[in-house]
């Protein structure tokens, strides 16, 4: 058996460090990104260091045992830079001699770096008991039978996760099959399910359950403390309500600002940066003039802005959830202490299938062009109106298509000519 220790749940790229656990029968370890053998532990500690580019892409990164033979007797992998939970467990089984577990231990890692506040453990439905290490002691069972190891945990802030592993009988531990949500543009009238063929990966077919016109998610990158025309208007004698009505999107979108300026928790001889955000509202009864005029600043005062970095997240959040989505990066004047470049960062939300819509609200920014791309001016509110249609266009064209794959597998998906639909994300 191996597990990773090492759990990618926020954005990684460059040197990243690789640290598994594996039973006595694993020789040696394969490490595979996408398919290709990038790095080889020869035996314990199993750690090592991989090298993922400067490029902020989606990968796979698996882990295959080898025993002495060559052969191979255990996998584990793991998804990154795709949409994963705050927090997340791994179940460990050390075996006897005999490949009889005689112990779990449970991994835990949460992105905010948060303390692990309950642990329980169930072995076919009868509790186990979990010691100070989180490690249980199993029982003696019959190994000709399937049995399931059920481990759930809850972390300080309150998020919740489980895992659950079935061993025994004819079964080895492994993963559930996964359903998938794609974005997809529609190309033709109707939103009948495409025929039978139309969604195919590496060549196979891909079972499609279901298409839905889910509800949108726009995701507004703007300064927690916005000093413009539309916040001075605010502040003016434009009724409220009218402020409110001004470039609404339609029914069942909703919204939510993501600052610029970053939180940095340091845990463990590691870094994570995360971006709050405000809360979600309905942006059919509260539209544009209200997301660029609004202050939601918690004190960030002249604190820096990273303007790319925070439209990177915005992007991977706009997939976690599967439904509809676009995101706006609302220029602001100060300095981008960004890691990634505005290149790099685009590149990732096409590939995810995430629209960027790039807004400046002081006129038009062709010196910007190179880096991001087409700037809308809104600094009216007619060409806000006009900006924010090209927004509801876009959002109405496109469907969710849940296919049974797992994430890495449908970002990769093809639609063949006549399906009436188009993928959005462009690997």
């Amino acid at each position: 058996m191996i597990i990773f220790l090492t759990l990618y749940l926020g954005l990684v790229s460059g040197r990243q460090p690789v640290a598994l656990q594996a039973d006595g029968a694993v020789t040696s370890i394969n490490i595979l990104v996408d398919g290709a053998v990038i790095a080889t532990i020869d035996g314990p500690p199993w750690r090592t260091e991989i090298d993922l580019g400067p490029a902020l892409l989606p990968h796979e990164i698996v882990a295959v045992g080898l025993n002495a033979n060559g052969a191979e007797v255990a996998r584990a992998s793991q998804f990154m830079n795709l949409p994963r939970r705050m927090g997340e467990i791994d179940l460990a089984l050390a075996r006897d001699a005999n490949g009889k577990p005689v112990r779990a231990t449970l991994v835990a890692r949460h992105i905010a770096h948060e303390k692990v506040r309950s642990v329980s453990m169930k072995l076919d439905d009868h509790p186990l008991a979990v010691d100070k290490d989180l490690t249980a002691k199993m029982p003696a069972v019959d190994m000709t039978r399937p049995h399931v190891l059920i481990g759930e945990t809850r972390f300080a802030d309150g998020t919740a996760a489980r895992r659950e592993i079935v061993y025994g009988g004819q079964y080895a531990e492994s993963a559930q099959t996964q359903l998938t949500p794609l974005v997809v543009t529609r190309t033709a009238a109707g939103d009948a399910p495409p025929p039978v063929g139309c969604f195919t990966a590496n060549g196979v077919p891909l079972n499609v359950r279901s298409v839905e016109l889910s509800t949108a998610d726009v995701i507004i990158v703007r300064d927690p403390e916005p000093n413009n025309a539309y916040a001075r208007t605010r502040r003016g004698a434009m009724p409220l309500g009218a402020q409110n009505a001004i470039a609404t999107l339609d029914d069942l979108t909703f919204a939510h600002i993501l600052s610029p300026v970053a939180q940095h928790i340091n845990a463990d001889d590691e870094a994570t940066t995360l971006f709050p955000s405000s809360f979600t509202y309905d942006a059919s009864k509260y539209g544009m003039f209200h997301a660029l005029a609004w202050s939601f600043a918690r004190g960030e005062g002249p604190m820096p802005r990273q303007w790319t970095d925070a439209v990177a997240v915005a992007g991977v959040n706009a997939v976690a959830d599967g439904r509809r989505r676009a995101v706006i990066l609302v220029l602001g004047d100060s300095i981008d202490y960004s890691q990634h470049q505005p290149a790099i960062v685009r590149r990732y939300l096409d590939v995810l299938g995430v629209p960027l819509f790039v807004w400046s609200v002081e006129g038009p920014r062709p010196d910007l062009a190179e880096s991001w791309g087409d700037v809308d001016d809104v600094s009216t509110i007619s060409k806000l109106r006009e900006a924010t249609d090209r927004i509801r266009r876009t959002l109405a064209a496109q469907r969710i298509v849940w296919v049974s794959a797992d994430p890495f597998t449908a970002l990769r998906a093809q639609i063949k000519d006549g399906c009436g639909y188009a993928r959005i994300a462009h690997p």
